[in-house]
């Protein structure tokens, strides 16, 4: 199989129905591709960046007025296919001598596992062990598809967290968080909705992040075609190491699929009936160890001790709380993804709304503990006081949420001299949910520098919330079981602290 010329992407029409095409039949124009269409979110955001990193790599657009052209009129089918497999078609050879897309390059004598280990919810042997594997259960795959493997496999090395010594997390970490630049849902340049999505992500040669390498071998590019940058003793690989796209195409872990194997049953995941099936792997510690200032074009980055890192999801993932630092850099502090600073800076199409489409997971370790996607409002920004105003909104917002569950948990346990630390997430998930309409509203009126309001719409609106909220929490339809006097109590603090949050918005 050939990821460019063969069909084995999965993806919705139109008109609803389901198809599984080449990436160069992106552009149909009869019953347009809309979406992806795999059997699991983090397969749908693996399809999101290899057909980004694919167009970067082998049809990047000359200049803007070339990524304006195709943006429009995008090219036709033929089109597309020719220019996709003109210089690197070698590279995407899942079974190869010459070098497996993704894959070790030299046959490796190492562990045997079964496929389910590609997936990086699947129970560890640890779990297995300790008989811990209660959600996602043990033996639920055992075969996959080739497209699956393909899929599970690059989502491995894509988001690859900590797996035991010797083996590598991915170019940004384990888990990283991804930004993308989409349209609103309104009707996008052109008929063909997900390659419009796409070719968003797309840079301009002229604008594209420098080679400082200087190394332009193919295998600089796509590891996989030459041996190994072996990690036994700490080698690291730095963007001195290898050419600046291999950020799209980072190999941290050392595999190598069993693709000879065959049956005609079943795909474990998407359900197709085939005879070409895998049910495992090989795989070896001390693959390529990234290390030394990498800047994925897709992930934003927070500042450290004057290092840049790439940031990770936390738990409860990202609300309007942390969409400040996705949409504009933060001095000091943090850089937006590569991709929503070339649109802020060269690519403001006025008459289009964008969203920033986010997406990962969300890592303990080696533990997978959920999978996010968010998608936020992108503005163009016309404010230099934007990014202080902003701030002093979320910051209003976040010590009411603070001050909210305090006075909640006072309200349920009045005589408890040390407040139960319980988990509370799911409060401020509701309360962030509940704001976030006023928030971009008043966010979208900062951009345009028109609001004069000194944050007071911002102020009645956390206070009316944050009421509303304690009053269905600590009295609810369970007020006789309460103790009155301390809901009171409670209930007056809270307005008294809600009051004094003011100061905290725009003098």
């Amino acid at each position: 199989m050939n990821l460019v010329t063969d069909a084995w992407l999965p993806v919705k029409r139109e008109s609803g129905r389901t198809d599984v095409v080449a990436p160069w039949q992106l552009t149909e124009i009869d019953d347009p591709i809309t979406a992806f269409n795999a059997p699991r979110p983090d397969f749908d955001a693996a399809l999101w960046q290899f057909i980004i990193g694919l167009l970067q790599t082998c049809a990047p657009p000359a200049d803007h007025d070339a990524w304006l052209k195709w943006l429009e009129d995008p090219p036709s089918p033929a089109e597309l296919q020719t220019k996709l497999a003109d210089k690197y078609l070698h590279a995407f050879e899942v079974q190869s001598k010459h070098g497996s897309f993704m894959q070790d390059f030299e046959p490796l004598a190492g562990d045997n596992r079964g496929i389910a280990q590609l997936l990086i919810d699947a129970p560890g042997d640890n779990t297995l062990k300790e008989n811990k594997d209660h959600f996602v259960k043990r033996d639920s795959v055992s075969k996959l598809c080739h497209s699956c493997a393909v899929l599970a496999l690059f989502t491995l090395q894509t988001n690859a967290p900590s797996g035991g010594a010797g083996h590598r997390v991915s170019l940004r970490g384990g888990g990283p968080l991804t930004t993308l630049v989409i349209f609103d849902d309104t009707e996008p340049p052109s008929k063909c909705r997900l390659w419009s999505d796409v070719w968003l992500n797309v840079f301009d040669s002229q604008a594209c992040p420098e080679n400082i390498s200087g190394k332009s071998a193919a295998h600089d590019i796509f590891p996989w075609l030459a041996k190994t940058r072996i990690s036994k003793r700490d080698e690291l690989t730095t963007p001195m190491d290898a050419h600046v796209l291999q950020a799209y195409w980072g190999m941290p872990r050392r595999i190598r699929i069993k693709w000879d194997e065959a049956s005609s049953e079943r795909c474990d995941l998407c359900l197709t009936n085939t005879n070409k099936l895998v049910t495992s792997y090989e795989t070896k510690a001390h693959g390529i160890n990234y290390k030394g200032g990498w800047q994925h074009p897709l992930s934003p980055y927070y500042v450290k001790k004057e290092e840049q890192l790439p940031l990770h999801l936390q738990q409860g993932g990202t609300s309007y709380k942390d969409w400040l630092g996705l949409v504009a850099d933060m001095q000091g502090q943090s850089l937006t993804a590569q991709v929503v600073s070339l649109y802020k800076d060269k690519r403001k199409l006025t008459k289009e709304q964008f969203r920033l489409y986010t997406f990962g997971y969300d890592m303990d370790n080696m533990k997978a503990r959920c999978w996010y996607e968010t998608k936020f409002p992108l503005f163009t920004i016309d404010n230099a006081n934007f990014s202080t105003d902003v701030q002093n909104l979320t910051a209003a917002a976040e010590e009411c949420v603070h001050t909210l569950l305090g006075c909640i948990k006072e309200a349920w346990f009045p005589r408890a001299k040390k407040k139960p630390s319980g988990d509370t997430s799911f409060l401020k998930k509701e309360f962030y949910q509940q704001t976030q309409g006023s928030f971009y509203a008043l966010a979208r009126r900062y951009a345009d520098g028109k609001d004069e309001d000194n944050g007071a719409v911002w102020h009645q609106t956390l206070c009316k919330v944050a009421l509303a909220m304690f009053d269905r929490q600590a009295i609810g339809e369970n007020f006789v079981y309460g103790d009155p006097k301390a809901i009171v109590k409670a209930r007056n603090k809270l307005a008294g602290k809600l009051n004094s949050i003011k100061k905290k918005l725009r003098a």
